[in-house]
């Protein structure tokens, strides 16, 4: 998921300076990229890599069976013939596969799936109340992915975020991080641990209401086929508008403080469409009538609102941590896959990797990358 997280509270402040309080965000955003690289910790891609053993890999069916699901192509010719979240079609074609797909593939069979895995954290749940939710294989299905789709091919940082995930039997992971938090579920968990251990949000339920929003961009931002970096532009507009919404509601004194995450999500690999949009919490008085919210949606159709006004932070709190997780690609892919007949698996998988690189350059993009972190007399954590 892509998410840029700004915060404002205006109690203690004026509008002005609350909003231009940028300028201790360098120093945040460089300790959020890579760091602790080593050289030594690479994986030195011309060492050959033997198949992980068959007890191996029962092991991760009886630990994570969902990326068991399907028929194992037979045969394939590349990678591109394969089912990308099916383990049993990297098997089957193991000498068709790169030495970097080998060896991150190894990583996943061999990891320590019976221990807790905070990664899991990172990757959103979908939330279908009638399946349960499993976060092993939510982690183990967007790792998979992630290799299928060569993520190695797009550069560093990216190529470390299958292994930098990886809790291996020996209870170490590879130290190297991306924190690209779109994509990468460990650099999402310490996102929201930084965040908390910083921040005291649950203040501000003390004295306000609290009420969800969503910021949905219209069918014409979705397309984006090869003008990845118009669109890029289109979305850095839609999202900034979002922002001057509840910024003027602050000015007017309709709303006390508001946290809002941008989102670009895949909403279809083979039609190239990604779905922007902005998730917002904002707090206000209790005794307000609202009435500034109705009046946005009959000005506009891209705002809807959970009709739910929330007094204390236990369901509240349970929200914001969902914000900063990355996006579910493999969710989208595996619906789509699914209707797939055969000739069209390589231009899909092709279109899959297409999606990646696409999801990551409009990435880049978001409001700008100097608004990355934004705040502005937010509570601290005590």
């Amino acid at each position: 998921m892509i998410n840029e997280i700004i915060l404002l509270h205006a109690f203690d402040h004026p509008i002005p300076e609350a909003y231009g309080a940028v300028d201790n965000f360098n120093e945040d955003f460089e300790d959020n990229l890579c760091c602790d690289y080593d050289e030594e910790d690479e994986i030195h891609i011309d060492e050959p890599v033997e198949q992980p053993s068959r007890d191996a890999c029962n092991f991760l069916r009886e630990s994570v069976p969902g990326i068991f699901k399907g028929e194992p192509a037979q045969l394939s010719r590349d990678h591109y013939e394969l089912n990308l979240l099916n383990i049993e079609d990297y098997l089957s074609n193991w000498e068709r596969l790169s030495q970097p797909m080998k060896q991150e593939l190894t990583l996943i069979i061999t990891a320590d799936w019976d221990n807790e895995n905070t990664a899991s954290d990172g990757v959103k749940n979908p939330r279908r109340y009638t399946t349960p939710y499993n976060p092993r294989e939510k982690l183990a299905k967007h790792l998979l992915l992630l290799c299928g789709l060569q993520l190695r091919n797009l550069g560093y940082p990216y190529c470390q975020v299958v292994s930098s995930n990886i809790l291996r039997p020996d209870g170490f992971r590879n130290p190297n991080r991306t924190d690209q938090r779109w994509i990468d579920p460990r650099g999402a968990v310490s996102c929201i641990r930084r965040f908390f251990d910083k921040y005291n949000p649950q203040a501000l339920m003390h004295e306000n209401a609290a009420m969800i929003l969503l910021f949905d961009a219209g069918e014409s931002f979705r397309h984006v086929g090869e003008q990845t970096f118009e669109k890029a532009e289109f979305y850095k507009m839609f999202f900034s508008k979002n922002e001057e919404v509840l910024i003027r509601w602050m000015r007017k004194g309709f709303i006390r403080a508001y946290f809002i995450s941008h989102e670009i999500s895949v909403h279809s690999i083979k039609e190239s469409t990604f779905r922007p949009h902005s998730h917002v919490v904002i707090w206000f008085n209790p005794n307000s009538d609202l009435e500034f919210i109705n009046r946005l949606k009959k000005t506009s159709t891209k705002m809807s609102k959970i009709d739910r006004i929330y007094r204390n932070w236990n369901k509240l709190g349970n929200y914001i941590p969902y914000l900063f997780k990355v996006t579910r690609l493999a969710e989208t892919y595996e619906r789509e896959f699914a209707d797939l007949v055969d000739d069209e698996v390589v231009p899909f998988n092709i279109k899959a990797s297409h999606a990646l690189g696409k999801l990551l350059e409009l990435g880049k993009n978001t409001v700008s990358i100097k608004r990355h972190y934004t705040h502005g007399g937010l509570p601290l954590a005590i």
